[in-house]
C-alpha cells in the first residue's frame, strides 16, 4: 500500500481510505470487524464514516472494530446530516427544499441537522461516543449549509480543534466557490481552515475535473475522491439486461440507479473493460488508477460490505501493469453525460 499526505498537511494516510457507508446497512458488526482487520493487515490505515451512515451504526461498528488500534489509524467522520433520514430526505436538506414544519410533525427537531454551532457541537459529541474515542482526526462538513453563515460553522469547528476533539477540518460536496468562501473566511478570521474536500469522481462522472480539482490544487486542499467505482459499475459486476444484485449498493440506492443505469453509461463501462483487458488487468484497477492520477487527489474512498473484497481494493493499486497507458486510454473516451444529484 502506498502512503501519501493529505493535501499540504503533514497527515499521512493510505492512498485507499476504507469507506464505511455500507456499515450498518449491508455489513453487520461481525462483518465490519473482519473487514477492518483485513484492511489493517493489508496496510489500509485510513477509515471514513459519517454520523448519518447506517443510522449511526457505521460509527458504532467501526469504533468497536478498531478497538485498541484506534491510535494507529486516521479516523474520519462527517457532520451535518441527520441519522435516520433516507437519501431522498438528505437530498432535500442539501438542496434547501426540506419542509421543517412537516418534519416537526413527525417529531424531528429543526436543529437536528445542518452546520449550525448547536448541531455541530452536539453531533460531534455523539460521534465521539459512538466511535469510542476522544478525538476525530478529520471532521468533514458533509455539505454546504446555505442557511448557516460560514463564519458560525468555522468558529464551531475551530473551537473543536482548539479543544483537541478534532485534529483537522475537511469539507464534502462543496462547490468551488463554497470551498473558497470557507478558505477566505478562515484566513480572515484566523481560524483553522479546511484541508480536504470529499468529492464524487470516476471515469464515468468527471465533473470535478473542470473546476473543483484545479481549485483544490491551487489552494493545497487534498481531494478524497469517492464513488471511484461508480457505485460498482466499474467493477464489471452489472449488466444492463439484469436487475442489480439485491445485496448490492446499487439495489439499495435509487440515486445511483438514476445516475448510471442507462445505455450511454453501460457503453462507456464496456469500453473501460476492454482497456483493462488489453492491459491485462481488471476494470477496478483501471478505475482506481484513473482517479488517483487526477491532480490534487490525495486518496480515494472505497467501500466494501464483505471482508473478502478488501484484498481487491489493495490489488487495485498494487499492480505492475502499465497504468499510465491505461489511464491515457480512458482519458480518450467520451464520458457519458451524468449529472450529480447534489
Amino acid at each position: 500500500m502506498d502512503f501519501t499526505r493529505l493535501g499540504t498537511t503533514g497527515l499521512r494516510l493510505s492512498r485507499i481510505v476504507l469507506g464505511g457507508a455500507t456499515f450498518g446497512e449491508l455489513a453487520d458488526q461481525a462483518e465490519v470487524r473482519e473487514i477492518v482487520a483485513r484492511a489493517l493487515d493489508l496496510g489500509i490505515v485510513a477509515f471514513d464514516t459519517a454520523s448519518v451512515y447506517g443510522n449511526g451504526d457505521s460509527e458504532r461498528f467501526l469504533g468497536a472494530a478498531l478497538g485498541s488500534r484506534r491510535d494507529d489509524v486516521v479516523l474520519m467522520t462527517k457532520v451535518g446530516l441527520r441519522a435516520g433520514d433516507d437519501e431522498l430526505a438528505n437530498l432535500d436538506l442539501v438542496s434547501g427544499r426540506a419542509a421543517f414544519s412537516e418534519r416537526w410533525s413527525r417529531g424531528i427537531p429543526p436543529n437536528s441537522h445542518g452546520l449550525s454551532r448547536i448541531n455541530i457541537i452536539r453531533s460531534v459529541e455523539e460521534s465521539l461516543r459512538r466511535l469510542g474515542t476522544d478525538h476525530i482526526d478529520v471532521l468533514a462538513l458533509h455539505y454546504w449549509d446555505q442557511s448557516t453563515p460560514i463564519e458560525e460553522t468555522l468558529r464551531a469547528t475551530d473551537d473543536l480543534v482548539t479543544a483537541g476533539k478534532v485534529r483537522y477540518v475537511g469539507s464534502s460536496l462543496f462547490q468551488s466557490w463554497q470551498l473558497y468562501s470557507a478558505l477566505w473566511t478562515a484566513d480572515r478570521m484566523g481560524l483553522h481552515t479546511i484541508v480536504s474536500q470529499q468529492a464524487p469522481l470516476n471515469a464515468l462522472s468527471r465533473g470535478p475535473e473542470k473546476e473543483l480539482l484545479p481549485a483544490c490544487a491551487a489552494a493545497g486542499v487534498g481531494v478524497l475522491a469517492f464513488q471511484a467505482m461508480a457505485g460498482g459499475m466499474l467493477t464489471g459486476r452489472f449488466h444492463q439486461a439484469e436487475a442489480p444484485d439485491p445485496g448490492s449498493r446499487f439495489a439499495h440506492r435509487k440515486l445511483l440507479q438514476d445516475q448510471y443505469w442507462n445505455d450511454e453509461t453501460f457503453a462507456c463501462v464496456r469500453a473501460v473493460e476492454k482497456i483493462a483487458a488489453d492491459h491485462g488487468t481488471t476494470t477496478s484497477a483501471v478505475a482506481v488508477a484513473w482517479v488517483l492520477s487526477r491532480p490534487a487527489v490525495s486518496a480515494t474512498i472505497l467501500g466494501v460490505d464483505r471482508a473478502e473484497q478488501v484484498a481487491g481494493l489493495v490489488g487495485a493499486v498494487a499492480t505492475d501493469v502499465d497504468m499510465p497507458s491505461a489511464v491515457a486510454a480512458v482519458d480518450d473516451l467520451t464520458p457519458p453525460q451524468i449529472k450529480a444529484p447534489y
